[in-house]
């Protein structure tokens, strides 16, 4: 029976907006209990996260086209080894690039536009360039880390808004924006405001020279092939943050990856983690099939190269045995 409801307040999918922040903006709307009230209706435990198979269901509760609605909340579990995962629209290696269970906000683009962007979801988007500003991922008031399953869309537990919060303590860094506006750029390039934030030619050098020319999923393998490869005593920000879904562990995969593409760009001698040998093959293989041109491909396989010189036995059967035939090309 509730899945014939149609609640009294319907809208569409905001160009760039958040799935399951969508979800939230409606169930808000609708002065419904939040997500958690959305995902016992749906059968779900609030501890669950939206995917696009529960778009048919939200669609007709809240009026979304289901096609837009699937896109945004994208496809992160699979019941094949050969589904793609997706998100935003886009193609993306691993269900693990996206942070499903602790939201980041930007409180200036809340106020502005009331809705959550869909690049806030990117483990890697740590800043809103926009604004110039690092996103909130913990309130500044009762310090708990924010989650979906809050009151409202604009509200912490601790019922404090969202919209009020003053900008983290730093600012980010120019990497930080650079990177944050290329996702940007490919969710919802028609958001960007151009006359604010980062400048289109920021972020030029290191890791953002790469990953230009590349589709998202593609640059976002190659990101975390060459944090997963890189000499962890390369980066220097203390103790080693182990959460995946954390601010602090985005930046740090950021600041990694982009050493190391410099240090090799300047021809300065390199250590490679030989430990992090299968996660380093398996990304930089995803980022190669999704590289648009055989230019993009170069670097990976120069990594390739160097960890496969490093010595220990590599398997060429798999799922990546073509990785074999790849001095040939």
């Amino acid at each position: 029976m509730t899945k014939e409801l149609a609640f009294p307040i319907r809208d569409r999918v905001m160009p760039g907006e958040s799935g399951q922040g969508y979800v939230l903006r409606m169930a808000t709307a609708n002065g419904l209990r939040g997500l958690p009230f959305v995902k016992a209706c749906l059968g779900r435990s609030r501890f669950q996260t939206l995917d696009a198979q529960d778009a048919p269901s939200v669609s007709k509760w809240f009026g979304a086209p289901e096609s837009e609605l699937a896109k945004a909340l994208g496809h992160l579990s699979r019941k094949t080894e050969d589904e793609e995962f997706s998100y935003a629209g886009h193609d993306i290696g691993r269900s693990y690039f996206v942070n499903r269970g602790q939201p980041r906000v930007c409180p200036r683009c809340l106020s502005q536009h009331g809705y959550c962007r869909a690049e806030w979801d990117f483990v890697l988007v740590v800043a809103c360039p926009q604004h110039a500003c690092l996103l909130h991922d913990r309130c500044p008031v009762c310090t708990r880390v924010l989650d979906w399953n809050r009151p409202s869309l604009l509200n912490c537990h601790c019922y404090a808004d969202l919209r009020t919060w003053p900008p983290p303590d730093g600012g980010p860094s120019m990497l930080e924006m650079a990177f944050a506006r290329w996702v940007s750029t490919a969710v919802a390039p028609s958001t960007l405001d151009q006359s604010s934030g980062t400048p289109e030619g920021g972020g030029q050098d290191g890791l953002m020279r790469l990953l230009r020319p590349l589709s998202l999923g593609a640059g976002l393998s190659l990101t975390y092939a060459l944090a997963s490869s890189a000499d962890p005593t390369m980066v220097r920000v203390g103790q080693r943050v182990r959460k995946k879904a954390s601010l602090s562990q985005g930046r740090q995969v950021l600041q990694s990856a982009d050493q190391l593409v410099r240090k090799i760009s300047e021809g300065e001698r390199i250590e490679l983690r030989e430990s992090q040998r299968t996660v380093t093959v398996a990304l930089l293989f995803e980022a190669m099939t999704k590289a648009r041109c055989s230019e993009d491909r170069a670097i990976a396989l120069s990594i390739l190269s160097s960890v496969f010189m490093r010595g220990g036995r590599t398997r060429w059967t798999g799922r990546y045995a073509q990785l074999s035939q790849m001095p040939l090309f």
